[in-house]
């Protein structure tokens, strides 16, 4: 948070603002998480009439950086007193899309926890564990080169990015590492990737995350040794690694698997078995081709 050296007016005049402020209501659904929660256009609604009864205005700077955007929400007072706070957010595809919807959604809750009202309904963090779920629908998932997408096909698409990139943040990868995955699904599948594409890598991340095994604190006299890793799956990976007949997206998940000592034998054997269909797949192509 950043704020001028006195604040002194504008604190009185948002404490009268927020005395006669309401929360915003709930004008929009989720169609995959069922959640109600505020547009940001509701958002502003309920608050700037507010503000600017009692001489408070309000501006949001975005700012691009590398595979994220910031976004600074700014409430200035008419004595010229200020007070601001950022919020920085990845990027999951950096198309016109993938940009505006992170602004959306970086504005709406940046101008919410400044004024500290409340546009979502809580449920205590629980749809944050929980992926989200393919919507009973009879509208056949848009492929690339068909016709434009619906509006319910950019509303499952933004929750679908939204839902990977959140996860992927929760466990801790950086927004660089999660610009190349994304880069190589787009490789590998299309940009933009295909609507049902982005519903199975979003149930592969979930299922992935249930794998993740706690693993107990090493005792001294072994911290340094690395984990077992003598099984056929792992004899796979090491012996594919560098295969030029494997896709660059599996090559990548080959890479990390081997680097990160937490990854557990179920994973391996998951990721061994994508290698091996992957590869008689490629074969049993090769073979007709040439029949």
């Amino acid at each position: 948070m950043q704020r001028s050296d006195d604040i002194a007016e504008l604190a009185a005049a948002l404490a009268k603002a927020q005395a006669a402020m309401a929360n915003p209501g709930y004008n929009s659904t989720n169609p995959h998480l069922k959640n109600r929660y505020a547009s940001l256009a509701a958002v502003r609604d309920a608050v700037i009439p507010v503000l600017a009864t009692h001489g408070i205005a309000t501006t949001q700077l975005l700012e691009a950086i590398p595979d994220a955007l910031s976004c600074t929400t700014v409430l200035w007072h008419t004595s010229g007193q200020w007070i601001s706070n950022t919020l920085t957010l990845p990027v999951a595809q950096a198309t016109p899309q993938g940009y505006g919807s992170t602004i959306t959604y970086a504005r709406r809750y940046g101008l919410m926890a400044l004024l500290v009202v409340a546009g979502d309904e809580d449920d205590d963090g629980e749809r944050g564990q929980t992926p989200p779920r393919r919507a009973e629908t009879t509208t056949r998932p848009t492929r690339p080169g068909t016709v434009a997408e619906t509006q319910q096909d950019l509303a499952d698409r933004a929750a679908l990015m939204e839902q990977i990139t959140t996860t992927m943040s929760a466990r801790g990868i950086t927004p660089a590492q999660q610009r190349a995955w994304w880069h190589a699904r787009e490789q590998k599948y299309g940009n933009p990737l295909p609507l049902n594409t982005l519903w199975l890598l979003a149930d592969a991340i979930d299922r992935r995350g249930r794998e993740q095994e706690p693993t107990a604190a090493p005792s001294p006299a072994n911290s340094t040794s690395p984990p077992p890793r003598e099984s056929i799956a792992w004899d796979t990976l090491r012996a594919h690694q560098d295969d030029a007949e494997l896709p660059p997206w599996i090559l990548t998940e080959i890479a990390t698997a081997l680097a990160d000592a937490k990854t557990p034998e179920s994973t391996a054997q998951a990721l061994a078995g994508t290698v091996l269909d992957s590869l008689n797949a490629e074969r049993l192509s090769t073979e007709e081709h040439n029949q």
